[in-house]
């Protein structure tokens, strides 16, 4: 069995972590908002990074529900299979029109992998004269240590039939692990050879924060890099500004800048400036951003500025609810009414768990004639967890005790005296961030963070599993 990750289907609607990732579940069940046009569109990047939960738990299908008037149908629906003899997976997406219709195909992806679990191939398909037709295809590289190192994207020329050349990345990293380097190339129309187009260098500081990043163009005439854009970043109390300069005439130039600083214990503002006529700082927009004690973003609001109106305007605002548990149940977002000057509702997303915290359902609302309308629902559907939640009979509990605790954690499972046990503690987003042969049923969780963590056990018999609160 493949050891856990969280993967991207479980976010279909959820909003943007503007300031980082705390951990990969709330930068991506709180970060992405996907709808039915895309379904299929964002399996590239599940495959790429959760690859292993949908080992795990494999999810087979999501479906969409179009809610009507009077009833409710489903109208359009995922697949998955899994290939394990050729570690690869199969998404597919499939439409009707109507209730009593017969499905058809849309799209398909298809992604290869690794004995590391990471994509070495992705191809993506077409459903054109009842037959799939390649469209684009990505390639991946890794060095010894599993970093991506380079990424090649082509697409698929149908007259020639062959693929093209579209985009290639080179990666690199410091000593630290971080990538510092990115190298965009692509390709000449004639030739279909690599040439160089961008460049971005970051720099960072001891403790991995990034404190310069300086994007170069290619100058393919005189085969050198040329300045392009800077941004720096400086840091007061965990709140990260930034300043952005152009280079012009042989010269970085300002061009604008964005400071933050706390107003609170739970609310931070960020004021942005543009630099006008080489002389003085002009104040263009303002965010008002707040947080709960966990640290999640649970509000927005932003506005920018009109200077030919001398007017501010609403850009951005949304609200998002927690739960007590810190799952992520519900945002609101608003639109800006130019007539009265105000806020007014626009759309809302929900959504529902089942009894092992893992998130299958989700439904979108749009504010008409002053009442929320219900207008789509996804539901997902998993072979190994159904959709009440229970865990399939392969999976055994584990008791956790105390739960909710502070320092460490005592394990009670059936079988316990038999034979080796191999513990792995998850983040709620799915990273691993211990393992370990349990010896005494007792794991030291002191210096874990405030939040949810998933609980496996494996011995040569069975597989449990579990959570507990770190308060």
């Amino acid at each position: 069995m493949k050891t856990l990750s969280l993967l991207y289907f479980l976010v279909l609607f959820f909003s943007i972590n503007i300031l980082g990732q705390t951990d990969k579940l709330n930068s991506y069940l709180n970060n992405n908002h996907y709808d039915e046009e895309n379904i299929i569109g964002f399996s590239e990047d599940i495959i790429n990074n959760y690859k292993e939960l949908l080992d795990l738990w494999k999810l087979d299908s999501i479906i969409i529900y179009n809610v009507q008037p009077l009833d409710s149908f489903a109208f359009r629906k995922t697949i998955l299979t899994y290939d394990d003899l050729n570690n690869k997976v199969d998404i597919i997406g499939l439409e009707r029109w109507g209730l009593n219709e017969e499905w058809y195909n849309t799209s398909r992806n298809t992604t290869f992998y690794n004995n590391n679990n990471m994509p070495i191939k992705y191809l993506s398909y077409d459903w054109e004269q009842e037959e799939w037709r390649e469209l684009r295809k990505n390639e991946y590289v890794y060095n010894d240590g599993n970093q991506n190192i380079l990424r090649y994207h082509y697409r698929w020329d149908t007259i020639d039939g062959k693929w093209f050349n579209v985009g290639k990345y080179e990666f690199g990293y410091n000593e630290q692990g971080i990538n510092n380097l990115l190298i965009y190339s692509t390709t000449d129309a004639i030739t279909n050879n690599w040439i160089y187009f961008e460049k971005k260098e970051t720099m960072f500081s001891n403790v991995g924060l990034e404190e310069e990043n300086i994007t170069q163009q290619w100058d393919s005439i005189n085969s050198v890099w040329n300045n392009y854009e800077r941004i720096t970043f400086t840091y007061d109390d965990d709140i990260r500004s930034h300043y952005r300069d152009y280079w012009v005439d042989f010269e970085w130039k300002y061009f604008a800048k964005s400071e933050g600083y706390w107003i609170d214990n739970e609310t931070v503002m960020y004021n942005s400036y543009t630099y006008r006529d080489d002389s003085a700082w002009v104040h263009t927009s303002e965010a008002e951003i707040g947080y709960d004690g966990l640290g999640n973003i649970v509000s927005q609001e932003s506005y920018r500025f009109l200077e030919a109106d001398s007017l501010w305007i609403g850009e951005v605002k949304f609200e998002k609810l927690f739960d007590e548990l810190g799952r992520f149940l519900e945002t609101t977002y608003y639109k800006w009414e130019y007539e009265n000057n105000e806020w007014i509702y626009q759309i809302k997303y929900q959504n529902g768990y089942n009894n092992v915290n893992i998130r299958n359902y989700n439904c979108s609302f749009s504010w008409y004639n002053d009442h929320w309308i219900k207008e789509k629902s996804y539901v997902y559907y998993y072979t190994n967890i159904d959709l009440i939640g229970e865990i399939s009979l392969n999976y055994f509990p584990i008791q956790v005790n105390p739960n909710p605790c502070v320092n460490q954690i005592t394990l009670d499972f059936e079988n316990r005296d038999n034979g080796k046990v191999v513990y792995s503690i998850y983040t709620q987003s799915g990273e691993l961030i211990d393992e370990g042969n349990l010896l005494d049923g007792e794991i030291n969780v002191a210096n874990f963070n405030t939040g949810i963590y998933f609980l496996r056990l494996s011995t040569s018999e069975k597989t449990y599993s579990g959570k507990f609160v770190k308060l």
